[in-house]
């Protein structure tokens, strides 16, 4: 989806990029609308955004009928505090959860992960 607010980021990027990661051409609004449209009833939207940008994503969505199902909020480093959320929507309200994944551990490899992101992941990376 659109990942970051057009008026806030990205401004100096290359056009074709802003496109692609910003919502100068597609606002949450005009993809929330979209993924009403094209949801089943039974169906269930996924997706990451930056922290700042959850509550105007989880707003939009309420008004177009989308509710929260579940939160997972990403740590980068043990050190950091999360800046990324995944998100589970659907046209159905169901029992709400929220969890935390950590993405690398202290140390100071670049694939020094985390036990629970290589579980989450192992099945889609072939490094793990």
């Amino acid at each position: 989806p659109p990942f970051y607010d057009h008026e806030k980021h990205l401004q100096a990027l290359e056009l074709q990029r802003r496109k692609a990661r910003s919502t100068d051409t597609l606002s949450f609004c005009e993809l929330c609308e979209s993924l009403n449209r094209l949801i089943s009833q039974e169906g269930n939207i996924y997706l990451i955004l930056p922290i700042d940008a959850v509550e105007d994503f989880i707003k939009t969505a309420n008004v177009n009928s989308l509710f929260l199902l579940k939160k997972t909020m990403i740590i980068p480093r043990v050190t950091k505090a999360a800046n990324r959320v995944m998100m589970a929507f659907s046209k159905t309200k169901k029992p709400y959860s929220e969890t935390t994944v950590t993405i690398r551990n202290a140390g100071n490899g670049y694939h020094d992960y985390s036990p629970e992101f290589i579980e989450l992941l192992k099945d889609f990376l072939i490094i793990f």
